[in-house]
């Protein structure tokens, strides 16, 4: 998976596609919504196709799913807030040394955030894994990236003037 680190900035998932290996984030739910493949006027979601071209998105093999009006669509979003710092002891002992933004509900070593990460969704269940993985000797500094995964939002699919429209239509 890959995020971007700025503050504020929206990138979303249709929600079946939330997991450990996830394809690159678009600005936009409507930015998964396509001209279906040989059928002039019609539209589909994206999606990849697991374990066929990797993770990179120009290796990804796509399929198209038809859409019809009325089609509900879920999706996730995430956000970056802000970095943090915390100091780990080797019993899992932390302070905060520089606090982590308030709305945030997920917590990754940012030096790693590109490679097989040590993340959770509070600070506790951070240092837990980071214990876990890193196996310190010594206290160390973290320097930590902080973000909000949002709860699931669902959409209805529509075509309104030869467009695809999509509309929140709440939480699931």
């Amino acid at each position: 998976m890959s995020v971007t680190e700025e503050i504020g900035i929206k990138q979303w998932w249709p929600t079946d596609y939330c997991d450990e290996v996830m394809p690159h984030p678009r600005s936009a739910p409507d930015d998964w919504i396509v001209p279906m493949p040989g059928e002039p006027g019609a539209f589909a979601i994206e999606s990849p196709l697991v374990g066929q071209g990797g993770a990179e998105p120009t290796n990804i093999a796509w399929k198209h799913t038809r859409l019809l009006e009325g089609t509900p669509l879920k999706f996730f979003y995430y956000e970056y807030l802000g970095p943090a710092e915390i100091t780990v002891s080797p019993d899992g002992e932390f302070t905060v040394e520089k606090r982590p933004p308030p709305d945030a509900s997920w917590f990754y070593e940012a030096s790693a955030f590109s490679d097989a990460m040590v993340s959770g969704d509070t600070l506790e269940e951070f240092v837990r894994d980071y214990i876990s993985d890193q196996k310190p000797n010594q206290s160390r500094v973290v320097a930590l990236g902080c973000g909000y995964w949002s709860e699931e939002k669902v959409f209805s699919f529509d075509i309104q003037n030869g467009e695809p429209v999509l509309t929140e239509a709440g939480s699931a």
